[in-house]
């Protein structure tokens, strides 16, 4: 994965504990950095670092400056740094990427349905301004959730978007922590919250009938019972995108555990591995009972793609064309994914003697 030396062109509070930062993009760099609406940049501080973290693009697609929004995390070594830059300092930036985008068809005339909450809502502005600016017959419905309202990110552009689309955009706003003047306004939105709202009237018990499209960016489990939800009311799985977020300390966690049940699973021999990337096969020899392929490949410099090593983001997805592995979690890769032999190299170990996997195929 190719990083590029970019200069951060402004810095702007987002909410009390988040920015957003705009990143110049020099015009023969311009074709790296054409995106689909939704889609993220992998991000580190130097050119040899290790830690780096994705962030959503929320600017339109080809928009330049780029502009990324990010929440400041305890601990966060990325999120914290960023925090301490200033104009014109210097930051290492990857190609878009990521699967939960929006193509946009400037002849559709859709209505999507969009749940967001706290930073979830960075993957869905950028999809619905998309919308509502490339699709000029289509609507739009924001269910938009927060614990107060400090803490709403990008909540003035939210804003923006509905007093420019007013006839376009319908959004609701529910909030966790801070009570509201309606009782169902109050709450975290999640599986039980989207039952209310349809019992309610505010959103339709006909959901294929009035939405074409859903797009999810919740936390957890609330992004699993929102899925539910929809589903037993009839909506379409195929018309339902969605997309699961976590805290870094939650990856942490998550990697740990991973790192527990390796140890006690993990079977003794050597393995032969070849890493097809870029075009280009590697072969490498793997000895050691507790290692991934990402760790193995990064071992031997490989520039494989990655960013939470703890099975969230499927950034590290590749194809296994020959072998076993156990895959030890899974938050990320869809049933059909699966099917095809696509799995998570940071949750990988190999289980045959021989295993081949193709970052290219993807």
């Amino acid at each position: 994965m190719q990083y590029h030396q970019l200069t951060i062109n402004t810095i702007t509070p987002l909410a009390n504990d988040a920015i957003s930062i705009s990143i110049d993009v020099p015009l023969n760099l311009q074709a790296n950095y054409g995106s689909l609406a939704g889609q993220y940049l992998s991000v580190k501080l130097t050119e040899t670092a290790n830690e780096q973290r994705t962030y959503t693009i929320c600017t339109k697609p080809n928009e330049f400056p780029m502009r990324l929004a990010i929440r400041q995390v305890t601990d966060g070594i990325i999120s914290n740094a960023i925090t301490k830059l200033r104009k014109g300092d210097s930051i290492y930036v990857s190609a878009p990427m990521g699967r939960f985008a929006h193509h946009i068809d400037s002849k559709a005339e859709n209505h999507y349905l969009l749940l967001a909450s706290g930073v979830g809502i960075t993957p869905i502005f950028a999809i619905m301004q998309a919308i509502l600016h490339g699709e000029p017959a289509s609507n739009v419905t924001l269910i938009f959730g927060n614990q107060n309202a400090e803490r709403m990110m990008l909540g003035e552009e939210v804003s923006a978007l509905k007093d420019s689309f007013m006839e376009r955009l319908h959004l609701v706003y529910v909030m966790s922590r801070q009570p509201q003047n309606v009782d169902w306004r109050n709450g975290r939105l999640d599986g039980a919250m989207v039952e209310n709202l349809m019992n309610l009237g505010v959103l339709p018990n006909t959901l294929n009938d009035v939405f074409d499209m859903v797009y999810i960016c919740l936390p957890g489990t609330a992004r699993d019972e929102a899925i539910t939800a929809l589903q037993e009311a009839d909506m379409d799985k195929k018309r339902i995108k969605s997309e699961r977020f976590v805290s870094t300390n939650i990856l942490e966690e998550t990697k740990n555990v991973a790192l527990a049940i390796d140890a006690v699973t993990s079977p003794k021999m050597l393995h032969d591995l070849t890493v097809h990337l870029d075009g280009t096969a590697h072969h490498l020899t793997m000895n050691d009972p507790q290692q991934n392929i990402l760790q193995a490949a990064q071992n031997q410099n490989l520039n494989v793609p990655f960013s939470c090593q703890a099975g969230m983001c499927a950034t590290c997805r590749c194809k296994l064309v020959t072998g076993d592995v156990a895959m030890q979690q899974n938050y990320s890769l869809e049933n059909w994914e699966l099917e095809a032999g696509y799995i998570l190299a940071c949750q990988s170990l190999p289980r045959s003697k021989q295993v081949v996997v193709d970052f290219d195929a993807v």
